[in-house]
């Protein structure tokens, strides 16, 4: 990619995009493995390759840096992490592509809510118009009414790696407000892969070659689909990129359709179309709001 001869936005772009599209692959490889692969296998294996990358950048660390930190949160922080990694493995795995992505577009309006009941932020009648529209269309995806037992569980699960997220994120805040982020992302990173490694030996068990070539490919999605998407924030501010996080349905979709024979209903294209809606208004409203600041 020769970014030197583009744009900051539109390298910006390219990032946020193939972010999409390795987020979406690695979701559909983990809807293809086995029974025989936990939700634990799963997490422990991304958390694994994604603390290899990682390596490099933490023996650059000082040990002054680490004077004074605030490791209880750091603690809670890499549980909420796994938890929300885990639910977020769970969800896709028990729900259609489409429809948990779909879900995952509501993790703005998560996050605005639990930043006002946590962090005490400003209350603002957008907030509250975006939260109530956004679930609203969550309400048409889910209905409960026409769906099997099995699916809204799934979507329950969804909203519950949403919360978790959420809170990882507030806990973020937090804790960025004294901590440089290389210090968050230690903690978070060799964190995560030592509470995998130290529960490995009760839980991880002989899988098929093809299941072992799976986890692995899921494991460096997922890996990469993060470095991605931090490249994109590196090139453009989060409020621009935000529209382009819906495209991972653009390759959700397909996928989906040609892989894993799931088509797309009625109350989803209604449903994802009011959260994106909703979300869009969210991320354009609090941008004015901070421009007019």
């Amino acid at each position: 990619m020769a970014e030197n001869k583009l744009s900051p936005k539109l390298q910006g772009i390219l990032w946020i995009l193939t972010w999409a599209a390795l987020f979406s692959i690695g979701m559909t490889i983990n809807k293809t493995l086995t029974k025989d692969v936990s939700l634990q296998m799963k997490v422990s294996v991304r958390v694994l390759s994604g603390v290899v990358f990682y390596i490099p950048l933490a023996l650059k660390l000082k040990r002054s840096e680490f004077v004074k930190r605030n490791v209880p949160l750091h603690l809670v922080r890499v549980l909420l992490v796994l938890c929300a990694m885990g639910a977020t493995y769970a969800a896709y795995t028990m729900l259609p592509l489409a429809t948990a992505s779909s879900i995952g577009f509501t993790a703005p309006l998560m996050i605005t809510m639990m930043s006002v009941l946590i962090l005490g932020e400003r209350f603002e009648l957008y907030k509250l118009i975006s939260v109530i529209g956004g679930y609203a269309g969550v309400l048409v995806i889910i209905d409960p009414f026409n769906k099997p037992l099995g699916e809204v569980w799934g979507l329950l699960v969804a909203l519950g790696a949403n919360f978790f997220a959420s809170l990882s994120i507030i806990s973020s805040k937090v804790l960025s407000r004294n901590e440089p982020p290389r210090v968050l992302m230690f903690y978070t990173n060799i964190g995560t892969a030592l509470v995998a490694l130290c529960l490995l030996p009760f839980y991880w068990k002989l899988i098929s070659q093809s299941d072992f070539i799976r986890l692995l490919l899921l494991g460096a999605t997922g890996t990469f689909s993060q470095y991605s998407y931090l490249r994109a924030l590196q090139k453009a501010n989060p409020s621009f990129l935000a529209p382009f996080e819906y495209s991972r349905l653009m390759f959700a979709l397909p996928l989906g359709y040609f892989i894993l024979d799931e088509a797309p209903t009625t109350e989803w294209a209604i449903g994802s179309a009011i959260i994106i809606a909703f979300t869009y208004y969210l991320v354009v409203a609090s941008k004015r709001n901070v421009d007019e600041q």
